[in-house]
C-alpha cells in the first residue's frame, strides 16, 4: 500500500502544478516566465520521479482494481481548476486510462 501513497504525493505535486497555471492563467495569459516561475517548485518532484522511473511503473503496474479506482477518485477529488471543462476532460482521460489498465489485465489473466 506503500506504492499507493507514493503515487498519491507524485500525482499531489503534479495537480499543485496544474492549479498553479490555471490560477496564473485566470487573467487568460499565461507567460513562459510565469511557467517557469511555477515550475520551480515540482522541480524536485520531477527529478525524483525520473530517478526513480522504474519504479514508479512498477508501482503503477502493480495497482489492482481497487487501488486503480482509488487513484483516481483521489485525482478528481484533490484537482481543481477553474476551467471545468479542461478539469472534467483530465477527470475522464483517468478513468479511462484506470478502465483500459482493468480490461488490460483480464486479458493478462487469460495468457
Amino acid at each position: 500500500m506503500a506504492g499507493i501513497e507514493n503515487l498519491k504525493s507524485i500525482f499531489r505535486d503534479l495537480i499543485n502544478f496544474g492549479e498553479t497555471l490555471d490560477e496564473k492563467a485566470s487573467d487568460g495569459k499565461l507567460t513562459w516566465m510565469e511557467i517557469l516561475t511555477s515550475s520551480i517548485f515540482v522541480v524536485p518532484s520531477v527529478f525524483d520521479a525520473i530517478k526513480n522511473g522504474a519504479a514508479i511503473k512498477e508501482e503503477l503496474q502493480d495497482l489492482d482494481a481497487v487501488e486503480r479506482d482509488e487513484l483516481v477518485a483521489y485525482i478528481e477529488v484533490e484537482l481543481d481548476l477553474r476551467n471545468d471543462r479542461t478539469e472534467e476532460q483530465i477527470e475522464a482521460g483517468a478513468e479511462f486510462i484506470a478502465a483500459f489498465e482493468n480490461f488490460r489485465k483480464t486479458f493478462k489473466k487469460v495468457e
